[in-house]
């Protein structure tokens, strides 16, 4: 059996269904024929795929359609073939006339009624084109079949029906034929030169968030950190949140709209871990939702809106453009939305052998991240932060990374949103919780911003506990929790000075600053404000004798409490009176 599957133009496509043969050949009947021949005089855009048939084909056209009995089609076809080639336009009567006569002076169509022809390209003009972009489908599946000679074609259909090694030679053109139908299929007849407002405005596109806040799409994105910081896992949860509608990481604030078909693209962690992990995320996910809500994500995964690629063999290879076209086309036949390759620097090929020169690397990656952001995929590349970042910044690895922190520049640069990911506190082995900084940033609509989530999967693997908070509201709650361990901490001086001097009446402050065990942690500078703050509350009195000042408990000598009993009104005051 081949190796690979043969492209479409082998196997006659639906718009071929309707076909009828003649000597052999294939060719579309005269509706769907004179349909191709309308939308290349009527449409710009249609126009580049004959130019296409111009520079490719070995076995051309008018002569097959000759053979097939088929002589104004013939003509019609050749006089738009030349008129294109000499002129580069197809929409002018006068041109097409021009082209015509010529043609029958050559003599090459005697006994063709030349007048059939010219009504029928006049006859192009007239009437409407329903479906523009259908006809650029039917022109390209036309030229599909005549742009290979016949000896070629036949030696690839028999491939195609009898397996065996694959004609190289035909693979290749045909391929190279198909890469330019493709890219002339694409071509959105854009002005040429500096452009105006107008203009510029007319090739713009509404951005749609992708993840409210955090991802548009059509925009190459990246998201990066330093080894074991969950990389993998964030993008699967971004993934599957894509697949269902539901929120990344279970945050709200980070909603993903209608369900989307996503690609995940993975050559590190290997199929099954990646399939438990999804599979304890969606069981998460799930229950967080209503009944209803429940159904809908079901319905989502029947539908197969998250795909697999774990195997690296696979993977596609972003230095070699037949990879990368094969990757499109692979991508394009499966509907998928967005696309997640973790990581990027196994799908490099020989450019990895070269990562520092910037300029090379960020051709080859804006250059395949293109090609499908053609076909209105998004690309997310999974990639690590430079190894030096500690030192650079004197050990300080536990702060949020931005985008040039992240390994080869000539990857990110490219990158018009990214997402960066770093440890924030040491990792708990026993609960497997990691807390993380994610630094959200982006050209377009993304609100960006460091968040601080904490992520727990259990001993066993079998969770997927996240709490998210922006790093705003966390150093607030910081220093809410610091205020609060701060009072409580001079509550408990204050106590332990009170009740000393009750336990010990008449003692001095440097009694009290000798006694490392009652008063741990209390100096002198610490002692003379809290006794400051007693006597001006009157919980205790001094006696000065000489140049020493003593301390007695007020309420003790009136016979009131023990030594240890203290009241709430004795510690009672402002924080700041120390």
């Amino acid at each position: 059996m081949p190796s690979a599957s043969p492209p479409a133009w082998g196997r006659p496509p639906d718009p071929l269904a309707n076909a009828h043969r003649f000597n052999g050949h294939d060719t579309f009947a005269a509706d769907r024929f004179l349909y191709a021949l309308r939308a290349l005089v009527r449409c710009e855009s249609c126009s580049l795929l004959l130019q296409v048939g111009c520079q490719n084909h070995e076995h051309p056209l008018p002569p097959v359609l000759l053979d097939c009995g088929q002589p104004t089609w013939a003509l019609a076809w050749d006089t738009l073939h030349e008129c294109w080639r000499r002129f580069h336009a197809l929409h002018d009567r006068e041109l097409l006339e021009l082209t015509l006569r010529e043609l029958e002076a050559s003599n090459a169509y005697d006994g063709v009624s030349v007048d059939d022809a010219r009504t029928l390209l006049q006859g192009c003009f007239d009437g409407d084109i329903p479906h523009a972009e259908a006809g650029k489908v039917v022109i390209a599946e036309l030229l599909r079949h005549f742009l290979v000679d016949l000896a070629r074609g036949e030696a690839w259909q028999d491939w195609c029906v009898n397996g065996g090694p694959p004609p190289r030679d035909v693979e290749q053109r045909v391929a190279a034929i198909e890469q330019e139908l493709d890219r002339a299929l694409r071509y959105g007849n854009e002005p040429e030169g500096p452009l105006t407002d107008v203009q510029l405005g007319g090739l713009m596109t509404d951005m749609v968030e992708l993840v409210q806040g955090v991802l548009v799409a059509r925009q190459p994105a990246i998201l990066g950190g330093p080894q074991k910081t969950l990389k993998t896992l964030l993008g699967l949860d971004m993934a599957l949140s894509l697949a269902t509608g539901t929120c990344w990481l279970g945050n709200p604030d980070w909603s993903t709209g209608n369900p989307r078909r996503v690609a995940f693209y993975s050559g590190e962690s290997g199929g099954p871990v990646l399939l438990r992990k999804r599979q304890v995320m969606q069981q998460v996910k799930r229950q967080a939702l209503s009944p209803e809500e429940q159904q809908q994500f079901d319905d989502a995964l029947a539908r197969n809106n998250f795909l697999w690629e774990v195997r690296r063999s696979q993977l596609p290879d972003l230095s070699d453009p037949h990879s990368v076209d094969q990757w499109r086309r692979q991508v394009v036949a499966h509907e998928v939305e967005v696309v997640f390759v973790d990581p990027v620097l196994l799908c490099l090929g020989v450019a990895a052998k070269d990562l520092a020169n910037s300029s090379a690397t960020g051709q080859v990656i804006i250059e395949a991240v293109d090609a499908l952001q053609a076909e209105g995929v998004t690309v997310v590349l999974l990639h690590h932060s430079a190894g030096d970042r500690s030192r650079r910044f004197a050990g300080s690895d536990r702060e949020p990374l931005e985008l040039s922190d992240l390994a080869y520049p000539g990857i990110t640069q490219f990158m018009r949103q990214w997402i960066t990911v770093n440890r924030a506190d040491v990792y708990d082995e026993e609960t497997r919780r990691s807390t993380l900084w994610v630094s959200i940033g982006g050209s377009g609509l993304q609100a960006g911003g460091v968040f601080r989530a904490v992520i727990t999967e259990g001993r066993n693997h079998d969770l997927w506990n996240v709490h998210t908070e922006s790093r705003g509201r966390h150093q607030e709650r910081e220093r809410a929790d610091q205020e609060l361990q701060d009072r409580e901490e001079q509550r408990d001086r204050r106590r332990r000075v009170l009740e000393y001097i009750r336990a010990h009446p008449g003692t001095t402050v440097n009694a009290m600053a000798r006694d490392r065990e009652a008063l741990a942690g209390i100096g002198e500078a610490t002692l003379r404000p809290i006794l400051l703050a007693f006597q001006g509350r009157g919980a205790i009195r001094c006696e000065q004798r000489g140049a020493t000042t003593l301390y007695y408990p007020v309420d003790q000598d009136a016979g009131r409490r023990t030594a240890t009993d203290v009241g709430e009104e004795d510690l009672g005051g402002d924080p700041d009176d120390e």
